[in-house]
């Protein structure tokens, strides 16, 4: 672990938050939290800076990671890593501690031979209220992404507005913030002396 920054954040969540479980319940770690897998946490921070690397005409590879074997990574390859190579940051899942409620969620269907709206159905499913709080971190090797890298890594990390299901609903509205930043080797040399 020496050598790697953590980047503690929180997710604030401003409307109701579905993250698919089992069932009508909401995605939960081993320990039964409402949670937000890290591979999500990662696949939408990943697409949030893919999007602001196009927007400022950055050269990244056009298939995610096919310039994994070239000497000159993108820095997308950089940041997240490729098949065969290793990115810089490591993500661990968003935890809250709230408890999730049950609301209904509307859907209404449209028959495509009739071509007319079907009544408006409702099932019942478990969502996290507004105002919860997932908090996780970010780690990432030191020297290994340059500071446009990082500035990239954090711009994405607020870009990210929508996270789960129900967005047509107006759900999964939600706002990211780092909370802290630490440097783990220091946490160590504290913890257990200079390494000998």
């Amino acid at each position: 672990m020496t050598g790697l920054t953590r980047l503690e954040i929180s997710m604030i969540a401003r409307s109701p938050l579905r993250i698919d479980g089992v069932g009508i319940d909401v995605c939960r770690d081993w320990a039964e939290r409402p949670c937000i897998p890290a591979a999500m946490v990662k696949g939408q921070i990943r697409e949030q800076a893919r999007r602001l690397a196009l927007a400022l005409a950055e050269p990244i590879c056009e298939g995610r990671g096919s310039c994994a074997a070239a000497v000159d990574r993108c820095l997308l390859c950089r940041l997240f890593g490729a098949p065969g190579y290793e990115g810089a940051v490591a993500f661990s899942d968003l935890l809250s501690s709230a408890n999730p409620v049950l609301i209904d969620r509307p859907r209404t269907a449209q028959s495509r031979t009739r071509r007319v709206a079907l009544p408006v159905e409702s099932r019942q499913v478990l969502v996290i209220p507004p105002d919860s709080t997932f908090d996780g971190v970010i780690r990432h090797r030191l020297g290994t992404v340059d500071s446009k890298a990082l500035a990239l890594l954090l711009t994405a990390l607020h870009a990210g507005r929508q996270w789960g299901t129900g967005g047509a609903l107006g759900w999964g509205q939600c706002e990211v913030k780092v909370r802290g930043v630490l440097f783990e080797s220091a946490l160590l040399t504290a913890a257990f002396g200079p390494a000998v």
